[in-house]
């Protein structure tokens, strides 16, 4: 962990045997949060001198966290789990998990989550061969899952929203590829293929 010439290191800790397995930047640009191959959740403020070792209600690696609001992060992990964790009571399994989402998605990992930049309350998640959109808190009368893209013959190996009101919820999803089919870029809306593409 560095900015500016300085490094940080956990306390008590002078080397962990962990692996880090995700990053992300506090929404208030204060620290980041880290993902460890020991399922563990570390948060290093950048006004402190010590990087704070964190729970986490997963079972699972973290594979990917997004910032989801106050005091909110979206979390995935190698194992397929999704959950809605409350920062503020982090290291405490029980209190910390908000939401849980899907149903463990086949033990397929969760390789990254973005959130809806014209509507905070939809995330997109990708896992495996689909890209799922949910709502983050349920309005009246909806399910939770908004919508799943299918279309991807290969794993998807990244996505992200136009982030233009003009394109609201459209997203651009790219897979691998593989022998059989060449990797392929989407460019979507829920239940709206706006074009699809294939790479050389």
């Amino acid at each position: 962990m560095w900015r500016y010439n300085d490094t940080r290191i956990f306390k008590n800790h002078s080397e962990l045997p962990v692996s880090i397995t995700a990053l992300r930047v506090a929404t208030n640009d204060l620290g980041v949060y880290v993902g460890d191959s020991e399922q563990s959740l570390a948060f290093s403020d950048f006004r402190e001198r010590y990087i704070q070792r964190l729970g986490s209600s997963h079972s699972g690696m973290i594979s990917s966290i997004e910032c989801a609001g106050d005091n909110k992060l979206l979390v995935g992990t190698y194992s397929g789990d999704l959950r809605l964790l409350d920062t503020r009571f982090l290291g405490n399994a029980i209190t910390s998990t908000v939401r849980t989402y899907g149903d463990g998605h086949r033990n397929q990992c969760i390789s990254a989550i973005k959130r809806c930049p014209q509507n905070v309350n939809m995330f997109a998640c990708s896992v495996g061969k689909e890209v799922l959109i949910y709502y983050q808190e349920l309005p009246a009368g909806q399910q939770m899952l908004l919508f799943n893209h299918q279309a991807h013959k290969t794993p998807v190996t990244g996505f992200c929203w136009h982030p233009s009101r003009n394109h609201m919820y459209t997203i651009a999803s790219v897979d691998q590829g593989e022998e059989r089919y060449p990797g392929e870029l989407h460019i979507w809306r829920p239940s709206d293929l706006v074009r699809y593409g294939c790479g050389s």
